[in-house]
């Protein structure tokens, strides 16, 4: 017998001797243990199952209100217009999987629009009694406020009998007429059925909706008052939970009978008695069937998981539909005399008033001062004629600032008689802002052109005065310069201007916006032309491709930089701290590369610049500090720039190096870098930039021609 066969045998015998020794004990210990965990397991059970009815109802809800302030069907409610396309919608709503059989809409003459699942689903449920009773009571529910009836309405309304064919309505006055759902019971018969579990469902008279007589009959009488007080009771012989999103009238209270005490420990006893019989058994078919087990239960896990995903993704989406509705709808609803009903959150979100601050009160309350009373005179003219105003109104916030609207006001109608009024908005104040800040900028824009035009054509008249190459040279390096400066503040910020424009919706203002910045941009366009000219004449540098010791490119970058690094911070080359002196001295550092030497140095003096401006905000000088270190690996020079002022926020340090993306709070106009990044390129380089636990770090790589030390 080899050693892993007598190890096997040696486990399945202790566990013999175990099991004998567990059967005595397990029936002394066990019974209060799985009584604990019975009820834990109960409270987590009627918890989930009391969720899933309230997330529901609400579902019910989300859709009713949809559907009552749907385009379409308002557009119905006003004219009868768009029968075929509310009657399709309404098929939509009940093929959406909610076990609604029927959408029924009824005006105040009683003539009404059903739909229904099939005929046979209307021919189940004897309706006429229900459709009386419920119009009735909805006719006299407040205007947009949702309604539901007890669960398990049917044609035995009146008696306490249990019904055959239960149903669930719910409903909303639209001030025009009644909108109902009429819903299945058999779906919150299925969130509460449970094969192990006795549940029950009654309503506010302790009526019973689902569930057995005989369960109900075993826990006796139930003090259905208390229950609806509390969210929450628990007895000896049962648990109880309210059902949330119903109101007292349609009040439910769900009931999880605990199973019988003496069934327990028969059950217990029972698994005591064969425990020692199983547990060769056990042993055995873990050793043949634990894989392929374990196999199936992890695709049968992923498959639900899978299943759960996509459920709640359905959800997600529903609810995200009706969220963004609400979100991104500038909307209110007042009455005849201007108090407000409704808002939406986008309407919140603008005022910054809450919806219960609003309700209630007179429109008024978000009127600014400086608003004409005749604006307003003409405006309640046009509606209480019955129709629609347009036009643009300043707003006053809750804060005390304001807002610009484009409103588009029209009166609601029941039975040719006004009941109320809605207003849809458009928040323009960007965009007249933006009108303003481009009429300044114009302004401007014109004023620097023409001062910088006298400019240079008083330069041109020096100039043809000018004998001396040198005197001309270094005479439009100045004017270049100081033209230069204003020139690219302006045309900086007049590209972040046209980004504006493009975001703005399409309309006559924009293009004649856009027809305009065309004409300066010819003009800015013709400046820089004229400057870049003056620069080429100007400059004596050349721009040719030479052997370049880099090291000696860092020095001449850090003197440049030096007068205003040594106020802000320290800086390190290869270590050690920069001294202009000291390090000069090192000339047996060579890290050659062919590369274009000013436009390389003005690659440091960026880089070094913008460390500089994020060391700053450092508080402490002692605690700043930026390394610099230059080295040569596989034919490569590296240079690191490293800083420890934080490092570059992660939604901006892939686009750190394209035009007009800048890290700094403020002052930055995020062309700096972008340059650098097109001088490497050029240079047949690579810059890269990264985070380090408390900075950021910058790496030029150039081809090397040779490195000794």
């Amino acid at each position: 017998m080899t050693f892993n066969l007598k190890l096997f045998f040696t486990f399945v015998i202790f566990g013999i001797f175990l099991a004998l020794f567990s059967s005595y004990s397990f029936t002394q210990v066990v019974n209060q243990q799985q009584l604990e965990n019975e009820i834990k397991h109960s409270n987590e059970c009627i918890t989930r199952r009391e969720s899933k009815i309230s997330t529901y109802i609400q579902t019910l809800d989300n859709h009713l209100y949809s559907l009552s302030n749907n385009e379409i069907f308002q557009k119905y409610l006003k004219n009868s217009a768009n029968k075929e396309y509310v009657t399709s919608l309404f098929k939509t709503l009940i093929s959406s999987g909610h076990d609604i059989f029927q959408i029924q809409y009824t005006d105040y003459n009683k003539k009404s629009l059903d739909v229904v699942a099939s005929t046979n689903s209307k021919n189940q449920y004897n309706l006429k009694y229900v459709e009386n009773f419920t119009y009735e009571i909805l006719k006299k529910q407040n205007i947009g406020s949702i309604w539901h009836s007890k669960i398990g309405m049917s044609e035995n309304v009146k008696q306490n009998t249990e019904s055959l064919n239960p149903i669930f309505v719910v409903g909303i006055n639209m001030g025009s007429g009644i909108l109902r759902f009429y819903v299945s019971v058999k779906v919150i018969s299925q969130i509460i059925s449970d094969d192990y579990h006795n549940l029950l469902l009654l309503d506010n008279e302790a009526n019973l909706i689902l569930g057995s007589r005989k369960n109900l009959a075993e826990i006796g009488i139930v003090d259905i008052t208390k229950l609806l007080q509390e969210k929450t009771v628990q007895t000896k012989k049962y648990i109880s939970k309210r059902v949330a999103n119903l109101d007292d009238m349609s009040a439910a209270v769900l009931i999880l009978i605990y199973p019988n005490e003496t069934a327990i420990l028969h059950k217990e006893m029972y698994y005591a008695s064969v425990f020692i019989y199983t547990i060769i058994f056990a042993v055995i078919l873990a050793y043949l069937f634990s894989k392929p087990m374990a196999k199936n239960t992890y695709n049968i896990e992923r498959l639900n998981n899978k299943l759960d995903r996509k459920v709640e993704q359905r959800t997600q989406m529903l609810n995200e539909s009706l969220r963004i509705i609400d979100k991104n709808v500038i909307r209110s609803i007042t009455d005849t005399e201007g108090r407000i009903l409704d808002v939406s959150e986008a309407f919140c979100r603008i005022s910054q008033y809450s919806k219960k601050e609003l309700i209630g009160k007179k429109h008024s309350i978000v009127r600014h001062p400086d608003m004409k009373s005749v604006v307003f005179k003409d405006l309640w003219n046009t509606i209480n004629q019955g129709k629609i105003w347009e036009g643009k109104l300043k707003n006053l916030s809750k804060d005390g600032s304001y807002y610009w609207v484009d409103a588009h006001i029209e009166p609601n109608f029941v039975e040719d008689r006004i009941v109320s009024f809605t207003a849809i908005r458009t928040n323009i104040t960007d965009k007249l802002k933006l009108e303003e800040l481009n009429k300044s900028l114009e302004k401007k824009i014109k004023k620097e052109v023409k001062k910088n035009t006298e400019q240079l054509k008083q330069i041109q008249k020096e100039q043809l005065k000018s004998v001396k190459l040198s005197s001309i040279g270094a005479l439009s390096a100045g004017i270049t310069h100081e033209i230069n400066t204003p020139l690219t503040y302006i045309k900086g910020n007049f590209e972040l201007m046209k980004f504006d424009i493009d975001d703005l919706e399409e309309s006559i203002a924009k293009e004649r916006i856009k027809e305009s910045t065309e004409t300066i941009t010819d003009g800015l366009n013709r400046i820089s032309n004229i400057i870049e000219a003056m620069k080429e004449v100007s400059t004596t540098s050349s721009e040719t491709i030479e052997s370049v010791n880099i090291y000696n490119t860092l020095i001449t970058a850090l003197t440049l930089s030096l007068n205003n690094a040594k106020q802000i911070s320290k800086i390190y080359l290869n270590g050690e701290l920069f001294d202009i002196g000291k390090n000069k001295d090192k000339k047996n550092l060579y890290f050659n590369a062919h590369v274009q030497k000013q436009r390389i140095e003005q690659v440091w003096i960026i880089i070094i610049s913008n460390a500089l401006d994020e060391l700053v905000k450092i508080e402490e000088y002692e605690k700043r500090s930026l390394n610099i270190n230059i080295s040569l690996k596989e034919n490569k020079v590296i240079v690191d720039f490293i800083d420890n002022a934080g490092g570059i926020k992660e939604k901006k340090i892939e686009k750190i190096f394209e035009p007009f993306v800048s890290n700094k709070e403020r002052g930055g106009m995020g062309i700096g870098l972008n340059v650098a990044k097109k001088i490497v390129e050029e240079n047949n380089g690579m810059i890269t930039a990264s985070n380090t636990l408390d900075g950021a770090i910058f790496r030029i790589e150039l081809q090397a021609e040779g490195a000794t030390c």
